[in-house]
């Protein structure tokens, strides 16, 4: 490998080692924790379950109509209006507190001014839920999904479940978050089904949005900055609002634990801030216990797909405007499928966390809540454990698994042969088989070959069939609308690389929306093979490899320390009943390749474009010299034009390596890693190169892409040889 030590070793620095060692260790307590707290699904999920809502025996003006008694999510809740919830706040011991005994004397700031202020930012972040505005987003959604949607499907069984864990405790909704049409779903969702209407934890964005923002206010929105900075006023109301609103446990709380849209359909690792102070009321024994659900949204295909396109790729998004939502609704004359809701299994926060709570109870409300290293440790389980759920109960599109297919082919094969449709179905089948047995449930209902079709037409703006079958991936307009260099978030990408790149990058959209299943068999098949051409094999060795790649990657997916030894374990079983390693070797302490060399193939291309953007983010700092620094803007910009090189000289052939979000998370693991050490100068965040170890990460890095890249070469090779080979045959 060219460097001595194991990958694991020289992946870490002596904290960030230590630190992921703790979570290793507490691996059995995690897994003693799931196994009393969340009990294994009686049985595996089948589509029949899933009923279409928007398939009703009545009219859509009857339905918003209907007489509302809704149930109520703690029996004795007491209906506050919006005016009572603020008057709560400000009277609140904590409030009073920061204010009269903190804030005041410390800032030298008269005390009214801060009451001022106070009940300003609790205007600012209110809600209201206002039933006639309800009915009438109701009647309006119903119409616009009936025309852009074949249907929104809910898991009853899930509902069934949900319906049986409330009652006695608040609740907190916890959706997945990839589109903005997640913000009232659930509360579509339980208008249908006579549930209690969520408040709904909003970004300040959409404040600004004239007529929008009033609507979300009044449909149970509140909002709240996206960043608080050192304000400690804003960061006191915030928290007290939303404790307030745990305790009187009038309506579910719905937030995104994501924190934000995730522009790649990938989940993304979780934020702890809403989560800690939406905990803090049973951590101080104001409540006996809180139900958290865990939330799956999936769509067959997402309304921003190209604006997250051009988004990754630099361009930057358009701010939220009333006018903007006017101008985006051509989206109405497109069809976008079906819309898959799962309710996850309802988790017990007091089981969860078990007797942490109990030297805490007698502390006095006035007083900050410091929250324990134990608390924190199990809040970041939870929060792990919360993505973990939705990405399990995801429903995966047939076009999600065919455009694995088709970005393999477009990577390993000449620009002339073209992938048909015999093929496509075929290797779609193999491909459904393999997620299948990694426990995804698969939308297809009826003939593979007839969804498959379905599934292509929702696409057609991305992806085309021609008469003879041909399917191709459409390219698009080098940009929506002229953008200025200055504007762009990363390097300035010429116009050829957009239009190539843009419709790549939509194609691994959906891509990633398979990566939860795959990942974890993707490093382990890599690892294997670079042990084994190594001379090793041994289990031991292939699980240094694992441990790197997963340490590497841990920014970009839902890769938990305390889950590595068992995905690791479950990694192997799957991919030797799949026949990609090889199950009749009599030595359990070593691995051998098996005899599905196409499926691990696609399963170490899936690793490729992230290999090849976090090599040229290792390049790209190597090259800052001694003693300088850089920002991430800065380092974004140089990897991005390093990529556009390689990809314009052919020596790299996809696209989504030059994802800004994925660059990022390069960065971050690499300063994780020790391998680039973060500095906050004037501040300003900045970033230099750790030499020595920055060395070794390149040197494994590259190690790595090595084996990955020339799949694509290879088989491009084979066809080249095997297309001289017909033409000599012919002579």
């Amino acid at each position: 490998m060219g460097s001595n030590g194991s990958p694991s070793q020289i992946a870490e620095g002596t904290e960030q080692a230590e630190d992921r060692q703790k979570a290793a260790n507490a691996a059995p307590q995690l897994q003693e924790v799931l196994r009393h707290t969340c009990p294994s699904p009686a049985g595996p999920r089948v589509l029949s379950t899933f009923r279409n809502i928007l398939d009703r025996d009545s009219c859509d003006l009857v339905w918003v109509t209907k007489e509302w008694r809704p149930q109520q999510v703690t029996l004795h809740a007491r209906t506050r209006t919006t005016a009572k919830i603020r008057q709560d706040v400000i009277s609140s011991p904590k409030m009073q507190h920061t204010i009269e005994q903190q804030l005041s004397s410390q800032n030298e700031v008269p005390k009214e001014a801060l009451w001022r202020e106070l009940n300003d930012i609790l205007i600012e972040m209110g809600h209201t839920q206002t039933m006639p505005v309800v009915r009438w987003f109701g009647y309006v959604l119903s119409k616009i999904m009936r025309k852009i949607y074949s249907g929104v499907f809910v898991n009853e069984e899930s509902i069934a479940r949900l319906r049986a864990s409330i009652g006695n405790n608040p609740v907190i909704f916890m959706p997945s978050h990839r589109s903005y049409a997640d913000f009232l779903l659930m509360s579509y969702v339980c208008f249908h089904y006579n549930i209690m209407l969520p408040v709904i934890a909003a970004g300040m964005d959409f404040v600004s949005m004239w007529g929008v923002g009033r609507l979300l206010r009044d449909s149970g929105a509140f909002f709240i900055r996206r960043s608080f900075g050192n304000d400690k006023l804003y960061w006191a109301a915030f928290s007290e609002y939303v404790q307030t609103l745990i305790t009187a446990g009038e309506n579910p709380i719905e937030f995104f634990v994501e924190g934000t849209r995730s522009r790649t359909a990938k989940s993304l690792c979780p934020k702890l801030g809403l989560l800690s102070v939406a905990l803090e009321p049973y951590l101080t024994g104001q409540v006996s216990d809180i139900v958290v659900v865990p939330i799956n949204i999936s769509y067959d295909r997402t309304l921003e797909e190209t604006l997250y396109s051009y988004e990754l790729l630099g361009v930057p998004k358009p701010k939220e405007s009333t006018s903007g939502l006017f101008k985006a609704l051509n989206v109405l004359d497109e069809q976008y499928g079906r819309i898959h809701i799962d309710f996850t299994e309802p988790i017990s926060v007091n089981k969860f966390f078990g007797d942490l709570r109990s030297p805490k109870l007698m502390r006095p409300l006035h007083l900050p809540h410091q929250i324990t290293p134990d608390e924190s440790t199990r809040i970041i389980w939870l929060a792990n454990y919360v993505v973990r759920q939705q990405q399990k109960n995801a429903v995966i599109s047939l076009f999600s698994l065919a455009a694995v297919v088709i970005t393999h082919h477009v990577l390993t094969k000449p620009r002339n042969q073209l992938l048909n449709m015999h093929q496509l179905t075929r290797q779609v089948a193999s491909l459904k088989s393999a997620a299948e047995s990694f426990g995804a449930l698969i939308d297809c209902r009826d003939n593979l070959e007839v969804s498959l079709q379905d599934a292509l037409h929702i696409h057609k703006s991305l992806i085309v069939t021609s008469k003879d079958g041909q399917v191709q991936v459409k390219n698009v307009a080098a940009a929506q609308a002229p953008v200025d260099p200055a504007k762009m978030k990363g390097h300035s990408l010429q116009d050829k690389t957009l239009q190539v790149g843009v419709p790549m990058v939509m194609l691994q959209h959906y891509v990633n929306q398979t990566l939860h299943l795959f990942i974890c068999p993707a490093i382990v098949s890599l690892s294997v093979q670079q042990s084994i051409n190594q001379g090793s094999g041994m289990k031991a060795n292939v699980f240094a490899k694992y441990q790197f790649l997963r340490t590497l990657l841990s920014h970009e997916f839902i890769l938990h320390k305390a889950w590595e030894t068992m995905d690791f374990e479950q990694s192997i079983q799957q991919l030797q009943k799949l026949g990609v390693l090889d199950e009749s070797l009599h030595d359990s302490m070593k691995l051998s390749l098996g005899s599905n060399s196409h499926l691990q193939q696609i399963l170490c291309q899936l690793l490729l474009p992230f290999l090849a953007g976090y090599s040229s983010a290792c390049s790209t700092m190597s090259e800052v010299p001694a003693g300088k620094t850089v920002s991430l803007n800065e380092a974004l910009k140089s990897t991005q034009a390093r990529l556009e090189k390689l990809l314009l000289s052919a020596q790299l052939n996809h696209h989504y390596s030059l994802s800004l979000d994925l660059l990022t998370a390069a960065v971050n693991s690499l300063t994780s890693m020790g391998a680039v050490i973060k500095n906050k100068e004037n501040g300003k965040v900045l970033y230099s190169p750790n030499s020595n170890r920055l060395r070794q990460v390149t040197q494994i890095v590259g190690d790595f892409l090595q084996l990955v890249a020339p799949i694509c070469r290879k088989s491009q090779d084979e066809q080249a040889r095997l297309l001289i080979t017909r033409a000599k045959a012919r002579l």
